[in-house]
């Protein structure tokens, strides 16, 4: 830039003078001169346009790689919740694995209801949307030292791998945003409260599209 400034104030120098009382233009010299310095500002205007494109390529190849390299990591989700009562064990279960088959599973024994077990592959798109959601819910950031053990109301396992962060949860069953309140760490028990319902919402609009069953 300080360049491109340096050539047009000489440019300026060696504007167009008489070369005399009755001269007719520019002396030689000058207008060699000044065409020298006008090749000058087109190369240095082009050189920078050049860079803006330069710049501009790699940004997005920079993005594109971080992009590749977010697919390739590792992924992996599974998320439990089930409590052993008068109907027997009765759970719901799901999990994301590396090579992208959604497992899920929803036991229920009451009226004599039996298992059901799913299973279906998900596309990269899919695979990035839940990604996105862990992501925006900064889940990886907390952790379950000062969250409810489980009880006899029922228990919470949650693992998620997402390339070198790897975080495994165990909580009780939460009611309401009530229980979250009245827990010792309210702030890091509604993230993983909110997480639970949006990854659960997630999951079964997939398999309520992909097998056309009421997944609860």
């Amino acid at each position: 830039m300080k360049m491109i400034m340096k050539i047009k104030n000489l440019w300026k120098s060696v504007g167009y003078k008489r070369s005399g009382p009755g001269g007719k233009g520019p002396t030689r010299r000058r207008r060699r001169r000044r065409r020298t310095l006008e090749l000058a500002l087109i190369f240095f205007n082009s050189a920078g346009c050049w860079l803006k494109i330069n710049r501009r390529l790699l940004l997005i190849i920079n993005i594109i790689r971080m992009g590749s390299e977010e697919e390739n990591a590792e992924f992996y989700l599974r998320y439990y919740v089930g409590h052993k009562g008068k109907f027997g064990h009765e759970f719901l279960e799901f999990e994301f694995r590396p090579d992208g088959k959604l497992r899920y599973a929803n036991n229920s024994n009451y009226k004599n209801d039996t298992i059901i077990r799913k299973e279906v592959y998900l596309t990269p798109a899919v695979l990035r949307e839940c990604r996105r959601i862990i992501s925006d819910s900064e889940i990886m950031k907390e952790d379950d030292n000062n969250w409810p053990e489980p009880d006899r109301v029922g228990r919470q396992e949650l693992e998620i791998v997402m390339g070198n962060e790897h975080i495994s949860f165990t909580t009780s069953k939460i009611g309401s945003l009530v229980d979250v309140q009245s827990s010792a760490d309210p702030e890091g028990l509604r993230i993983f409260y909110y997480l639970v319902q949006d990854l659960k919402c997630f999951v079964f609009s997939l398999i309520s599209l992909h097998f056309k069953i009421k997944p609860i």
